[in-house]
């Protein structure tokens, strides 16, 4: 460490006498230290050698290492100007180069190939990722234009990096014990890892796609070090590393925050884990979600290990809810709302007195609840999971387990015996299955409690210790103090959808009228798509008139109701529709709650109201199964279980900058056929029929890494995508492909409309509801 913090010293050119005698000694240490051929610690001799290469004065004009080579282009910038810098910093990445390519040469199976990468790697770190000398100096090469050409041999270099800690650094690796010999090697390969993770960003690579997989690769590589690496003296490096790796996630907008809340609480092995990713985390508000969940998990280790009290844990619980930020996104204000709802579910178990109590204080006497936060709180992990990096689906046989051990208590009720330690023992193993770590513990002190209820005792008083109720939403700074935007009183923030903010609004007289209806008031975002095309001016206007052709449409039971619009509101314009409340039917899709005979029920009554909005020359113009609702009033209605398509905020009556979502946007969306103006009703057709395939088979059309290569996919095909196409082989599916291959014609006008799709799809109807959901399982799986 000392001979290191010289070389850092000697980087400063403070002269040639600074330092001189302790260079000396450093050469002597080093070159005894590099006599000691028989020490088993292969790191230390590969370090030595390092180091020595660092220190030693090169007899040639050459620079010995990379970070002497990258040093010496420096000093031409310096002393030569921004030209000479350049040129020289050509030369440095032909060294690059070179030393890549020999550490991918090197022979890790041997003694002297692991010591020969390990110097390789050292040069690499110090001169690459420690320092943006190099980055900076090759920009230096930039004439005012985009310097993306520039940044790609060095966004090459950490592309290989990565792929060779991959190979060095997997989960194999942590297999077996840490070997006497290996120690420093194995940390110093850990230290570049968080170097690069540091170092890596859009100033390396300005391709989102690319720099996106490599982020994800990187994460994906750390937690299952994590997992598999409990035992190691590497372990606390190994999370700090994964919470910077998290860090930029978030930073770069990869993931949410409830999504890393997912991920790290997957991956924790041992108690403590978390408290090391939240200490090592740079971003605040990730840094204080993680510290949240850290308090849930030590608060119900605590318990497991104490009194087995969940009181506490439930607390923390409400607490992890309370430290999200507030209305960043759909995404965390849902992961938000479920967590309050499992605590909602949960908190009878930790104070009553008896199970004759515990029924009285449950909605409808049983664990309903409980069965349906947990069914949305599964839903958001395996959307996590599936973002980021497990597309493996979570066990719903926690649902069922939950069921019977719910009846396993009636039973103890009604007859004082039941099989309850069987019951509860599946219903925690299940969880184990199921669940992350912190709430899989929490889950199960909470019905271990049920569990060990008596029958009857004297009734317990709720303790308001653990009362914590939700954080309010805070709204942005722009919304007036009154909170009245035209005629409505806004309650709080809902999320941030396509195309702008939705805020839960009220009449403003009836502001303090909790009982009267509420609206979805939607103000409208000048996103980055819209402004590759527009002008804010360009888009107001198009606002303005697009919610101007909403006045004309039509009433329906499929479409929530339009209120209003107010173009010319201050501080923003807004739009305002009926809040429909009920689940989506993307949640529907993910839980396996379907039936091929109701998915086609719920297509119908979507196709419906856009056949209705058609007919006036409206497009929707963001169809997909998350804006479908099927409503739920809580009153016997003709209206419930109607599906209901909501979020107007891209409607209207031409396609535009930023209409639609990736997964279900046709080609003309992406400019395949110029700016357009496109009519939007062909738009609605593609999106539609995307979405029936999805309702269908329980999979999405289109698959891809990235958004490049999903826009790819969309403008690549004429109506038969490779996975609708696979669904032929079975003679009873070909009409289904046939109906909707009308509907995904690369060219709009060629499309089927939408009273076509719907009046084929009723037809096919008897058929297809023969078979069981999801359909065409097997022919998908061949293709991928």
């Amino acid at each position: 460490e000392a001979i290191e913090a010289l070389i850092e010293l000697r980087r400063e050119r403070l002269g040639p006498e600074v330092g001189r005698r302790a260079v000396a000694r450093a050469l002597a240490v080093l070159e005894h230290n590099r006599g000691q051929r028989d020490d088993p610690d292969e790191g230390r001799l590969a370090l030595v050698e390092a180091l020595l290469r660092e220190l030693a004065v090169s007899s040639s004009d050459e620079p010995s290492t990379l970070r002497q080579a990258v040093l010496g282009a420096l000093l031409a910038f310096a002393e030569q100007g921004a030209s000479a810098g350049h040129a020289a910093t050509q030369g440095v990445l032909r060294a690059l180069e070179a030393r890549l390519a020999a550490l991918e040469a090197c022979d890790l199976s041997e003694r002297e190939g692991r010591i020969t990468a390990f110097r390789h790697l050292h040069e690499l770190d110090v001169a690459l990722l420690e320092s943006d000398t190099l980055l900076n100096l090759q920009l230096l090469g930039a004439r005012g234009d985009e310097p993306g050409e520039l940044l790609r041999p060095i966004g090459g270099a950490f592309e290989r990096l990565v792929a060779w800690l991959e190979k060095t650094e997997g989960p194999t690796v942590a297999s077996e014990p840490i070997a006497p010999g290996e120690v420093v090697l194995r940390r110093r390969r850990v230290r570049t890892l968080l170097h690069l993770v540091d170092s890596d960003g859009p100033q390396v690579e300005d391709r989102v796609e690319i720099r996106t997989a490599r982020r994800l690769r990187i994460a994906g590589l750390l937690f299952q070090r994590v997992s598999t690496d409990a035992g190691t003296p590497l372990h606390r490096a190994l999370c700090a590393t994964a919470a910077r790796a998290c860090d930029a996630l978030v930073r770069e907008e990869i993931a949410e925050v409830s999504d890393v809340a997912m991920l790290a609480s997957t991956h924790i092995v041992q108690p403590g884990d978390l408290d090391t990713l939240a200490e090592a985390s740079m971003v605040p508000e990730l840094k204080e979600m993680l510290a949240a969940l850290a308090r849930l998990d030590t608060c119900a280790v605590t318990a497991i290990n104490t009194d087995l009290d969940p009181g506490p844990s439930v607390a923390a619980l409400r607490g992890l809810a309370n430290a999200l930020p507030v209305a960043a996104s759909m995404r965390i204000e849902a992961f938000r709302g479920e967590l309050l709802r499992l605590a909602d579910a949960l908190e009878p178990t930790t104070w009553v007195s008896s199970l004759n109590q515990l029924s009285g204080e449950l909605p409808d006497g049983d664990f309903g609840p409980l069965v349906a936060s947990l069914t949305g709180f599964a839903r958001l992990l395996r959307g996590s999971r599936r973002k980021l990096l497990d597309p493996n689906d979570v066990p719903t046989s926690l649902l069922e387990s939950v069921r019977r051990f719910d009846t396993a208590l009636e039973r103890k009720v009604r007859s004082g015996t039941a099989r309850i330690d069987e019951a509860y023992g599946q219903v925690a193993a299940d969880a184990e299955a199921a669940l992350p770590v912190p709430f899989a513990r929490t889950f199960a002190l909470c019905m271990h409690r049920a569990a060990t209820l008596p029958v009857a005792a004297p009734p317990a008083v709720r303790d308001e210790r653990f009362g914590l109720g939700a954080k309010e939403a805070q709204l942005p700074a722009w919304i007036p103090p009154n909170r009245t935007l035209g005629g409505f009183y806004v309650v709080r923030p809902l999320g941030t959808g396509a195309g702008g903010t939705v805020f839960v609004a009220r009449r403003a007289e009836d502001r303090h009228d909790e009982a009267s209806e509420a609206f979805a008031l939607k103000v409208p975002d000048y996103s980055g798509a819209a402004a590759r095309t527009l002008s804010e001016v360009e888009f107001m206007q198009l606002f303005r008139e697009e919610a101007g052709a909403l006045l004309m449409l039509p009433g329906h039971p499929n479409l929530a109701r339009f209120v209003t619009f107010d173009a010319g509101a201050k501080p923003k314009s807004f739009l305002v529709m009926e809040l429909v409340d009920g689940p989506n039917v993307e949640r529907l899709v993910e839980l396996r709650e379907l039936s091929v005979a109701r998915a086609l029920e719920l297509l119908d009554g979507v196709a419906a109201g856009l056949a209705s909005m058609h007919a006036v020359g409206i497009g929707h113009l963001d169809v997909k199964p998350s804006n479908v609702i099927v409503r739920e009033s809580g009153e016997a209605s003709a209206g419930d279980g109607q599906p209901v398509l909501v979020d107007f905020g891209l409607a209207g009556r031409k396609v535009r900058p930023g209409c639609g979502t990736l997964d279900y946007a046709g080609p003309e969306v992406w400019g395949l056929f110029g700016d357009g103006p496109h009519p939007a009703p062909p738009t609605d057709v593609y999106a539609f029929c995307c979405m029936a395939f999805e309702l269908l088979t329980g999979e999405t059309m289109f698959e891809a890494p990235n958004e490049r290569a999903m826009i790819a996919q969309h403008v690549s095909h004429d109506g038969r995508p490779a996975r609708l196409e696979a669904l032929a082989t079975d003679p009873v599916l070909e009409a289904l492909v046939t109906v909707l291959s009308a509907g995904l014609r690369v060219t709009p006008s060629e499309r089927a409309s939408i009273d076509g799709i719907r009046s084929t799809l009723a037809q096919l109807a008897p058929a297809l509801s023969e078979r069981s959901w999801p359909l065409g399982t097997v022919a998908l799986a061949q293709v991928g």
